[in-house]
Formats: structure tokens, sequence, C-alpha cells
């Protein structure tokens, strides 16, 4: 039997209107924030960390569609899911943004809010479910893609680090466990509730800007537990600061 856990990921409107891009202030520094209940805005999904040749039993799906209950079902953000069969598996949305300086470099930081309904504590074969899966975002001069790697897996072109270490290109930024104490209801399945937890970054990502004053964002999660996972972006933000 497969347990579904699901993880919304919304990042906090910090510093910035609407969506795409507030204008660079003094020193530099420009927001980036999309909300997804406007639309999917140009963001795509990808999967990395899984054998090529058992695709279809990791059972990958990207969509754009309603939140669940408890949450506002009249909101659609973007949705994305897996079976992570080899307890190792890494799924993202990324976009280009652009009007940043040509050739510039920035640091980026991220602030992320997700709604989890994973308990903190569960035991697991491979570790505690919620603290074993890890939320990232990135940023990179070149596009964030799986490539098929001599074996046989799908693998990052960008160093984003592994479950719970960061990366050149992305870091973690917490985890989705919620602050509730993992129990079992009478049937002995895993009480699951809502609960909203604020992330954010304290550390940058260093990103050159391209020579068209472009840049790839990048955020998902590398989960390390066997099980299948969905979570929804609602909003993500990302603040560049010229160096």
């Amino acid at each position: 039997m497969k347990v579904h856990f699901l993880v919304v990921i919304a990042a906090v409107a910090a510093a910035a209107q609407g969506c795409g891009g507030s204008p660079t202030a003094p020193g530099g520094s420009r927001t980036f924030l999309f909300d997804f209940a406007n639309g999917e805005q140009g963001w795509t999904a990808g999967f990395a960390d899984y054998p090529a040749a058992r695709q279809e039993f990791f059972e990958l799906l990207a969509d754009y569609r309603p939140l669940q209950f408890p949450l506002d079902q009249s909101t659609r953000a973007l949705f994305i899911s897996g079976f992570n069969g080899s307890e190792d598996l890494f799924m993202f949305f990324k976009r280009q943004v652009t009007g940043l300086d040509p050739g510039e470099r920035y640091t980026a930081m991220f602030e992320v809010e997700i709604a989890t309904n994973i308990p903190s504590g569960c035991v697991g074969f491979a570790g505690p479910p919620g603290e074993s899966s890890y939320i990232k975002a990135g940023a990179s001069t070149i596009e964030p893609a799986p490539v098929l790697q001599p074996d046989g897996r799908y693998h990052m072109n960008i160093d984003k680090g592994n479950q719970a270490s960061s990366g050149e290109h992305a870091i973690t930024i917490g985890n989705a466990a919620n602050s509730i104490e993992c129990r079992r209801g009478s049937d002995g399945q895993i009480v699951q509730r809502w609960e909203l937890k604020p992330l954010r970054s304290d550390i940058g990502v260093i990103v050159r800007a391209d020579q068209a004053g472009s840049i790839w964002l990048l955020t998902g999660i590398d989960s390390g537990v066997f099980g299948a996972w969905e979570f929804y972006v609602t909003r993500f933000a990302a603040t560049l600061t010229r160096q």
C-alpha cells in the first residue's frame, strides 16, 4: 500500500507586488515573484535521480490543478508527483527570468512557505518521511535539466546538492515535516493534518546573468524516502542582489 504525502510550496510575497519581477532597486536588487493562482506563467516541470528503464514505475506527473481540501479548492497551482521507488527522487519546476544586467554576478535569496501534512518524527524504512524530504531553491545561468548518465539514471546537469546537502546552484532551505507529532489512528494509518511552515534561505546562491540578462530559477523537493509524493507550488519569490 502506498502512503501519499502532499506538500504545498508557497513563496512568501516579500518585497514585490504582482507577478514577474519588481523594478531594480538602489544597489542593484530585484525581486521576482510568481503567484500561480494567476496561471502557470511559463514554469515547467522536471524529474531526476531515477533509472530511465523504470520510468513508468515512478509514476511521474506534472499538471496545473486545484488545491486539495482543506486548502482553498477554488485556487489552482502547479502540481507535481512521483513514486519514489529508489529512495532518491528529485521533482522540480523551473523558469527563465530576464531584465538583469548582462554578465553581472548576483546573490539569489529565497523566501518560501510550505503547507504540509507530513507529521514530524514518523518512523520510516529510510528515515522519517518529513525530515528526509528536503525543499530546495536555486538559480543557474544554464537551464536546469535531467541528463541520462552512463549509470542508466537521470541526473541534473547543475549542482543541486543531494537531499540534505546544498550545491553550487541550489540550496536546501528546510524539510517537509510540520510541527505536529506523528501518531497513528485506530486503523493503524498515520494521521495527517495540514500546517503552514515558513522557510527562507540563510545563505545565497551566486549566479551570473548571461549576455541577454537572464537566469534560470528553480524550486523542488529532494526526497530520500520510499513512497508516493505529491506537491503543489503556489507562489515563488527570489531576490537577486548585484554583487
